[in-house]
């Protein structure tokens, strides 16, 4: 950032050379750093170097940009997992309620628990179970993203 600013804000600092003038010190630190051919001239050499010093910067940038990635990528996937394990808890509670609630019914209007009343139950409260699922998660979901909408949102405008 230095190098950059002396280009940017110091009008004598119009070549490599001229410009580590100002940085005193620096130049030889480069130079260690990141060799270059010594028959080349000083201000080749101090160019060559900066060009790897930026390249390395880049890349260790990159790098920190996509570990922050994945890391976000794996906390939201957890989340969404925690939201559809919770979806599920309450819809097979849901559905044994529902169950019950089925089965009294059908005893109250007179049936008799025989295999097609049994089977009845059971379609019907896997269609409960499904339906109740997909309602569940999908609510979850949604209020999830929009308070992650309203967190990015509001971090967003913090930046600016």
């Amino acid at each position: 950032m230095e190098i950059r600013n002396q280009f940017m804000h110091n009008f004598d600092a119009v070549s490599y050379e001229k410009c580590y003038e100002f940085l005193s010190g620096t130049d030889n630190a480069v130079l260690k750093l990141y060799p270059q051919t010594p028959a080349q001239s000083k201000e080749a050499r101090l160019k060559k170097a900066t060009h790897s010093l930026c390249m390395e910067v880049e890349q260790l940038t990159m790098s920190i940009i996509d570990k922050v990635r994945d890391r976000r990528a794996i906390k939201t996937l957890n989340e969404v997992n925690q939201i559809v394990h919770d979806g599920l808890l309450k819809s097979i509670q849901k559905t044994a309620e529902f169950i019950t609630d089925l089965a009294d019914n059908e005893i109250a209007n007179g049936a008799h628990l025989d295999r097609q009343i049994v089977t009845k139950i059971g379609v019907e409260a896997q269609n409960h179970l499904i339906n109740s699922y997909i309602t569940l998660v999908n609510e979850g979901l949604n209020k999830n993203l929009k308070t992650k909408l309203h967190k990015e949102i509001a971090a967003s405008h913090e930046d600016s």
